[in-house]
C-alpha cells in the first residue's frame, strides 16, 4: 500500500502542494481499509488513489439505485470526466455485481 500511495505522491503535484505527504498518506491508509484486496490491486493498476477510487465507486452504485439505471456514458458524465479509466472500473464493478452490465 505505501508503495502506490508514494507513487502517487510522486506523480501529482496537486497532492503535494494541497496536503502534506504525511496527512495524505494517513488519510489513504485508512481508506485503504475500506477496500478489498481485489479492489486495492484495480486502483494500483489504474494509478488512482483511494478516495477517487472510492468516490467512483459510491457515484455508480447511487445513481444505478436511484434510477435502477446506468451506463459508461452517464457515469463519465455524472463525474464530469472523459477518463478511459472509467471504463475499466465500471466494467470491474459491472463483474462485481454492484451494478448491471451494458
Amino acid at each position: 500500500i505505501e508503495e502506490h500511495l508514494e507513487s502517487l505522491l510522486n506523480k501529482n503535484q496537486d497532492f503535494k502542494q494541497k496536503y502534506s505527504n504525511e496527512r495524505f498518506l494517513k488519510y489513504e491508509k485508512e481508506r485503504s481499509k475500506l477496500l478489498t484486496d481485489l479492489e486495492l490491486e484495480i486502483c494500483k493498476k489504474l494509478e488512482i488513489s483511494y478516495k477517487s477510487y472510492i468516490h467512483i465507486k459510491s457515484t455508480a452504485i447511487n445513481e444505478f439505485l436511484k434510477n435502477n439505471y446506468l451506463n459508461v456514458k452517464r457515469l463519465k458524465y455524472l463525474l464530469k470526466s472523459y477518463d478511459k479509466r472509467i471504463e475499466v472500473l465500471y466494467g470491474f464493478f459491472s463483474k462485481q455485481g454492484w451494478i448491471p452490465e451494458n
